[in-house]
């Protein structure tokens, strides 16, 4: 699969159904598979510990037996970077290939290791910019690609709860010290997964 093809991916919301729901956070990994009928399975968690996440990840998906799905990849907000910028006077649909270069001044790493997309910020003329890194979206594929798993989306973190937080459709994860409660309602229709705060 190209590039490209991950460009147009980041961020963006695909017309196909994911089957799968992949949360990458810093504190432990969280799958939920997703039936046709859009019911969401209870979360099945991995922490972290020790592990990486990429060690986790593959535990995971084969404890759960994941394989020959398509998956909504949301990271947690140590995965990525977010900057507010001026909104390009280019279209939408080039901002994936321009944000790096309009990003260059504000991030450490080469332009030609990041991959980048944005969205519109509302009543404004910025933009939210999301960088991941490609070794991160090569690593994901990695863990994905070895289980026969398409992957549909990458969700910054922020950005899911910013989209959701005013529509009906969550999955409420309630965490305390030994376990993860998950209370089902329904699902994002794009992502497949949502998190709303109480």
């Amino acid at each position: 699969m190209s590039m490209t093809s991950f460009l147009q991916r980041f961020a963006s919301k695909k017309p196909n159904k994911s089957s799968l729901s992949i949360v990458i956070f810093s504190d432990g990994i969280y799958l939920s598979k997703i039936t046709e009928e859009s019911v969401i399975e209870p979360a099945i968690v991995l922490k972290l510990e020790d592990k990486n996440w990429q060690t986790q990840l593959g535990i995971a998906l084969d404890n759960e037996g994941c394989n020959n799905l398509k998956a909504s990849v949301t990271l947690g907000s140590h995965l990525y970077h977010s900057y507010q910028i001026d909104k390009p006077a280019i279209p939408k649909n080039e901002w994936s290939v321009a944000l790096p270069f309009l990003l260059k001044d504000l991030i450490t790493g080469r332009i030609a290791d990041i991959i980048s997309d944005g969205v519109e910020l509302p009543h404004s003329t910025k933009i939210q910019a999301y960088v991941i890194t490609k070794k991160l979206l090569d690593e994901i594929q990695s863990e994905l690609t070895q289980r026969n798993i398409e992957l549909l989306q990458i969700l910054p973190e922020d950005q899911v709860w910013a989209v959701n937080s005013h529509s009906s459709p969550f999955m409420l994860l309630h965490r305390n010290s030994n376990s993860v409660t998950v209370h089902r309602e329904c699902i994002d229709k794009h992502s497949g997964v949502c998190l709303r705060a109480f």
